[in-house]
């Protein structure tokens, strides 16, 4: 799994919260409604992180923005990828020493590599299959979970019931 604490990236899963997780499959019909772009919204909180296996926690927006980059804009995923770095370090700097800090939130850059596996599935797949079935079967190999589920109710009761950033003095990183 790419969070864990050998890697320093998300050791316990809890950066995204209760009130914002959601099952693959809800991913799935954002798909289905309209590709990418509905997953791309700014202010997008509700159904803003589903849990793989592979991945741990993944957020919708870091997931698609990266696999747009690769199959809207097509960049070659290792520009994504150091993209999303160049991204985390830029509001590392833009935040204040008393702002919340979400750069390098634990689930951003596993989420990113998410989606440019994603977009890499979708081209290596062929044209064809609709994107949003493309990323159901993508998501069960990567080993998504759903409602119901013990995987996802055990990786779910470990999450923090709200957002991080509503609590004053915490990060992504210390809100456990």
């Amino acid at each position: 799994m790419r969070n864990d604490p050998l890697n320093l990236v998300d050791p316990t899963g809890n950066a995204p919260n209760k009130e914002d997780a959601t099952d693959y499959r809800y991913v799935a019909s954002q798909m289905e409604e309209g590709g990418l772009a509905p997953l791309r919204q700014e202010d997008r909180e509700i159904g803003r992180y589903f849990q793989t296996e592979t991945y741990g926690w993944v957020d919708v927006r870091h997931f698609s923005e990266a696999a747009a980059a690769v199959l809207i804009d097509g960049l070659p995923p290792a520009v994504v990828l150091a993209g999303g770095v160049a991204v985390e370090l830029e509001q590392t700097l833009m935040e204040g020493p008393n702002d919340y800090s979400s750069a390098f939130s634990p689930e951003d850059l596993p989420s990113n590599q998410a989606g440019v596996d994603f977009a890499e599935f979708v081209n290596n797949g062929g044209p064809g299959a609709p994107l949003s079935e493309s990323f159901e079967r993508w998501a069960r190999a990567e080993g998504a979970a759903q409602f119901g589920d013990q995987t996802f109710e055990d990786a779910f009761d470990a999450l923090p019931e709200d957002d991080p950033s509503k609590h004053p003095g915490t990060s992504a990183l210390t809100h456990r």
